[in-house]
């Protein structure tokens, strides 16, 4: 089995995990649950989502592609994918298939769309009994901000509501915070990097692709 059919294995893993099940939440109208992770699982095994090494962001540690619909990770070291950092950073970037999924034909803010990604990793580290890290290199260094992602997260958890909603205020702090790193990182490689995006959806099965 090669490299990345075994970070396949262990993405699959990671989504069936009671921690991303349990996941929960409804921020600036897109609504991420457990099931949602359920069904991005089935598009991983099926294939209908890809999974490679390589990035095409060379300051991002992992991306997803919303057009071709392929999870791309930058370190090799399978290893990693089973700490609770890497297992996080795969729930953060499924999280983007999800809203490719539920968004489908419409236009998100890329400042929304980052900021669901953090907030659900973060739901997630918290429900496995870790913490957010400031030392993680794709966040800003910011405390302010590391302490509102927590602080979000930790009501979600908290909340007994079956889909508890995240403040607008908390949404644009996080975003605004996440959109400023995105434009700073882009002028360095000379970009500027679209407000939105529309996302194209996952077809199942891919076409042309044999289950």
């Amino acid at each position: 089995m090669g490299d990345e059919q075994q970070l396949r294995v262990k993405i699959v893993g990671v989504l069936n995990s009671r921690a991303c099940l349990d996941i929960r939440f409804v921020a600036a109208g897109v609504s991420i649950m457990g099931y949602h992770y359920g069904y991005v699982c089935d598009l991983v095994a099926q294939g209908c989502v890809d999974v490679r090494f390589g990035v095409v962001d060379p300051s991002s540690g992992a991306e997803y592609d919303d057009g071709a619909d392929v999870l791309r990770f930058r370190r090799r070291d399978l290893g990693f994918y089973a700490t609770l950092e890497g297992r996080a950073q795969i729930v953060h970037e499924c999280t983007h298939a999800i809203i490719d999924v539920v968004r489908k034909g419409q236009s998100v803010r890329r400042a929304d769309n980052e900021a669901i990604a953090w907030i659900a990793q973060t739901v997630f580290t918290l429900k496995s009994g870790g913490r957010l890290s400031a030392a993680n290199p794709d966040l800003p260094q910011v405390k302010d901000f590391v302490d509102s992602l927590t602080a979000v997260a930790e009501r979600i958890i908290a909340s007994g509501d079956p889909a508890p909603g995240v403040p607008p205020e908390a949404m644009s702090f996080i975003g605004g915070m996440l959109s400023t790193a995105d434009a700073a990182r882009a002028r360095r490689r000379g970009l500027a990097p679209p407000v939105a995006d529309v996302m194209s959806g996952i077809p199942w099965p891919k076409p042309g692709r044999a289950l």
